[in-house]
């Protein structure tokens, strides 16, 4: 894990010089900062067998998190839009958090090449993430 994030930064720093000091960890995802406390942009690997960008909501309450992510919901057309994919808005009915994110078919077992294809897939995905969510959540007033 550590080096494929270490890749993925890396494919990332490369798009855009100065978008993050976030270090990779020995860990099946990887999580940045976008600005305000409780959200935070992460690619990672699932138990199902897919790997993922996503939003991840977690303002410390669960209520909190239904409230971010039913505004940013408010305007999911727009968000897509910039984006330039449909997103999945999975609210987590079960758990405390919230996410907003986009999957691909990929394990940390795949060959090197579909690693090597990973890290291509996911770069331009946290950038944009990264840029499109970071103004609309500043702007989310919860308590």
């Amino acid at each position: 894990y550590l080096n494929f994030f270490n890749e993925l930064r890396n494919n990332i720093i490369k798009r855009k010089p100065n978008f993050t000091k976030a270090k990779a960890m020995p860990q099946s995802w990887w999580s940045l900062s976008i600005g305000k406390s409780g959200f935070s942009v992460a690619a990672a690997f699932t138990i199902d067998g897919n790997f993922r960008v996503e939003l991840y909501i977690d303002t410390g309450t669960k209520e909190n998190n239904d409230i971010a992510f039913s505004k940013l919901k408010e305007n999911s057309l727009t968000i897509q839009d910039n984006i330039g994919k449909d997103l999945v808005w999975d609210p987590l009915p079960d758990r405390r958090a919230c996410r907003i994110y986009l999957a691909t078919n990929g394990t940390i077992d795949d060959d090197e090449k579909k690693l090597t294809e990973l890290t291509e897939w996911a770069a331009p995905m946290v950038i944009k993430f990264k840029e499109v969510f970071s103004p609309l959540v500043k702007n989310i007033q919860i308590e």
